[in-house]
């Protein structure tokens, strides 16, 4: 990997390097179900890079923590997951939500890669179906956005659930959208969706998405997992339980009744401006790479300092008695 290669070359060079990571991969590995010695000797390597780097940047608070806890380097920083908050912005979908047949409805949906986990048997989307599902008299209609990246065949399990569950026609899962678009098609939603499964790797994260439903203004319905925790309202989060999706089904059908509070999406826009500014977070990481290099040129200087003491000692040490220099 590229933190293999910059490991190496400090080794060699000197060149000090910065790790920026999501999660830990021994949490990753474990969570996957690899063999024990595998995800060990991975886990030595990992904290032997961490712990050479000048600094160790975590896009999660709850990571930033957990990376603290276990030592893995002296110095941990927090830069969040941005946006650029010139793009993401909300906007009106108005013309939109009248193309897809959408205007008297309330429409919920999520956007990201579609994947299939094997693992915990979950899919993108597959909450937003389940909804459909569970309210047949409310006039929810889901949207989804699938990036570009998507797996198909988890598209096509969505597909072929909501065929089961007979609502497909009450789900618009939306191809080929641009990344520069997405902030037009998400003004049609009047909730975003955000699941996070629990795990180590979960509880430490925050989705990229999070970050871009905020800056657009929208009501957010979040698991209580995650970074979500510290910038949501308790109105927007929700546990993550066996019955997840018929707690999830019940909040919004009390949005249904009140839509009153699809306001509060508006906060999300200050929250955005405050943790989430690229502009902010790009400042605060040039300053963090200033540092480091900074460092790394008193501690070459120190050492350099130290040969040059340790030359002059010994020269000290061995001139015979009487000797003129």
């Amino acid at each position: 990997s590229g933190e293999l290669v910059a490991f190496c070359a400090r080794h060699v060079t000197g060149i000090p390097y910065i790790v920026d990571r999501a999660n830990a991969f021994e949490d990753y590995l474990r969570e996957m179900g690899k063999p024990y010695a595998f995800w060990r000797t991975v886990s030595a390597i990992e904290r032997l890079i961490l712990r050479r780097a000048s600094a160790v940047v975590c896009r999660g608070i709850g990571q930033t923590l957990a990376f603290r806890a276990r030592y893995y380097n002296r110095n941990i920083a927090h830069l969040s997951e941005g946006t650029d908050l010139r793009r993401w912005m909300p906007k009106d979908g108005s013309t939109l939500r009248r193309r897809y047949g959408l205007d008297d409805s309330l429409v919920i949906g999520t956007m990201g890669t579609a994947q299939w986990s094997e693992v915990s048997g979950h899919y993108y989307g597959r909450e937003t179906v389940e909804v459909l599902r569970l309210l047949p008299d409310k006039p929810v209609v889901g949207v989804i956005l699938p990036s570009f990246t998507s797996d198909m065949s988890a598209l096509q399990r969505l597909q072929d659930l909501a065929d089961q569950y007979g609502v497909s026609h009450r789900l618009r899962i939306i191809r080929d959208v641009t990344r520069e678009s997405v902030p037009d098609y998400l003004a049609v939603m009047d909730v975003c969706i955000s699941t996070q499964l629990r795990s180590l790797s979960g509880d430490m994260r925050t989705t990229a998405k999070l970050p871009e439903y905020l800056a657009c203004g929208k009501f957010v319905l979040s698991t209580a997992i995650g970074d979500a925790r510290f910038y949501l309202p308790q109105e927007m989060l929700i546990d993550h339980t066996h019955d997840y999706y018929q707690q999830l089904a019940l909040r919004i059908a009390a949005i249904c009744d009140n839509r009153s509070i699809l306001k509060m999406g508006a906060q999300g826009v200050v929250t955005a401006r405050r943790y989430f500014d690229y502009e902010a977070i790009a400042s605060r990481a040039s300053a963090l790479i200033i540092e480091a290099l900074s460092a790394n040129v008193r501690s070459r200087m120190s050492e350099v300092s130290d040969r040059v003491a340790g030359r002059g000692d010994h020269e000290e040490i061995t001139q015979p008695p009487g000797s003129r220099r």
